[in-house]
């Protein structure tokens, strides 16, 4: 269809003008005054714009453009692994996990991963070691997203705002909203986001398959005719040729994402505990129900478009089918993916270098000072984020992997032994294996070694770390406070409304107060 650029560019243009101004309304109504409301919104998240945020925050340029590109390249293997993975270790953790930490974190204040285990293991080392890794693994991953940001403006307007240019008005706009307004800003954005991603990802994909292909059967029976391996439930081509390698990388990169700083903060801002009890299930849904519609658009034209660059090809089967107001409108989805991703990632950058690096050096600033040092280091985060972006990478799947992998080598056996209070680690097994996972993650991912089964590299991180911390801690001796894990048991035994009528009890200063007593 013709292609009207003018018309494209303007609808996108009212897109990211509308979602400055949700952002706006949001710190008008609720203007953050201290690090708490910043971070959390004080803890007072509706389950529902909970939920659209947490999937808008995980849909992020991964999700819409690298797996699409995945699943063009690998095929039906490629769809299977990535919707079993994220089912499987998402959600799992969501469940195992999620309501645990909702609870500890509402009586003694945290927010960051980095704060449970600096609490829980009595080492502000271990703190330090976690905050580091963390920002680490998300700065490269909010590049990915802004390079998302530059490939789909660029695209959806024709050319007239290059990726350059496009990355800099997208990056101005989130500091504007996410510098202002914090945690309640980025929500407010990122629940008009995740509806319209969720609308246009799915019945542009039903769409396209209903009309280009004339409905699922036709469409299969066309790809087994001119391309069978394409629904081979192994992949055509190394490496995922090999379900080894398909399923550890799926199982280690998105669980890595899945418990990423900006989605872990979010286990402490809803309202109410029960939320996160339902979260797995809706969350499973709603992504399953997003992939359907990339991997519909995918089948649709795999046969039409065969040589377009992978990461571009949703968009441009888009532009090509699709009249200029809907492809602006389905482009302004797909920009609302990718920027809820890039601001709640800014957002946590900017918490996890106040939270846990800043006061933890300067525990005698103001509440106004930490959260202006939010505030700045996330404004550092973006345009960190900008230059690596202008420096390019060649292929927008593997920093998204290599940050999920390096979450998990350095941070889940030690999270999970401690939202589960278990009493034989130590400190000192906890900081060398976060250390010692997170060194062999980062080696693998950058080609130092290979395994010849086939196993993902960045699971050899976790591999590393769970032997390390288990070796360690037999020869030591830095266990948890008995004190600190009767207390956390006693919390986890509470009911999710006496623990909120606790919260609400206390000003989020004084909350904040006692966890940083705590520590």
């Amino acid at each position: 269809m013709a292609f009207n650029e003018i018309l494209s560019t303007g609808i996108i243009l009212l897109y990211l003008i509308i979602s400055v101004g949700v952002g706006l309304v949001a710190w008008r109504i609720q203007p953050s005054t201290s690090l708490e409301d910043y971070s959390l919104a004080n803890r007072s998240i509706h389950w529902f714009t909970g939920f659209f945020s947490m999937l808008a925050s995980q849909i992020s340029a991964l999700a819409m453009l690298g797996f699409a590109a995945f699943y063009f390249l690998q095929g039906m293997a490629a769809y299977l692994a990535i919707v079993t993975s994220i089912v499987v270790s998402v959600a799992g953790a969501f469940r195992f996990i999620g309501p645990k930490v909702w609870k500890i974190g509402r009586q003694t204040g945290q927010v960051t991963p980095s704060d449970t285990l600096r609490e829980y293991f009595d080492s502000p080392t271990l703190g330090y070691v976690v905050a580091a890794g963390m920002i680490l693994g998300l700065v490269p991953y909010l590049q990915l997203q802004f390079m998302g940001l530059g490939i789909v403006l660029d695209l959806g307007t024709g050319g007239l705002i290059s990726q350059q240019v496009g990355v800099i008005v997208i990056a101005t706009a989130i500091v504007i909203y996410t510098w202002l307004g914090g945690m309640k800003s980025v929500t407010w954005v990122d629940t008009m986001q995740g509806i319209m991603l969720f609308l246009g990802s799915f019945v542009a994909g039903l769409f396209l398959v209903l009309t280009l292909g004339g409905g699922f059967e036709p469409t299969f029976n066309n790809i087994l005719e001119a391309q069978p391996a394409f629904l081979e439930p192994i992949a055509p081509e190394p490496p995922y040729n090999n379900w080894v390698t398909v399923l550890s990388f799926g199982l280690i990169a998105m669980l890595g994402l899945g418990l990423a700083p900006h989605m872990w903060i979010r286990l402490h801002y809803f309202e109410e505990g029960r939320s996160l009890e339902r979260l797995p299930g809706v969350y499973s849904l709603v992504f399953w129900l997003t992939q359907v519609g990339v991997f519909s658009a995918v089948l649709a034209g795999v046969l039409l478009l065969p040589d377009a660059p992978p990461d571009q090809y949703i968009p441009l089967l888009y532009r090509e089918y699709f009249p200029t107001p809907v492809f602006a409108l389905i482009m302004s989805a797909i920009l609302a993916a990718v920027m809820s991703s890039a601001s709640s990632m800014c957002h946590a950058i900017g918490i996890i270098g106040s939270r846990d690096i800043t006061k933890q050096i300067r525990p005698e600033w103001s509440e106004d000072s930490h959260l202006l040092a939010a505030r700045v280091i996330t404004l550092v985060a973006v345009v960190a984020a900008v230059i690596l972006t202008f420096l390019g990478v060649d292929f927008i799947l593997t920093s998204g992997a290599a940050a999920g992998a390096l979450i998990v080598s350095i941070t889940v056996p030690q999270l999970i032994s401690a939202v589960y209070t278990a009493e034989w680690p130590t400190r000192e097994g906890a900081v060398l294996a976060a250390i010692a996972g997170g060194t062999v993650s980062l080696a693998g991912t950058v080609g130092f070694f290979n395994d010849p089964m086939g196993f993902y590299p960045g699971t050899f991180g976790f591999v590393v770390n769970v032997v390390v911390f288990v070796g360690v801690s037999l020869v030591t001796s830095g266990t948890p406070d008995e004190s600190r894990i009767s207390d956390w048991r006693n919390l986890l035994e509470q009911s999710y409304t006496d623990l909120d009528a606790e919260y609400r009890n206390q000003t989020p200063t004084e909350v904040t107060a006692d966890a940083s007593d705590d520590d």
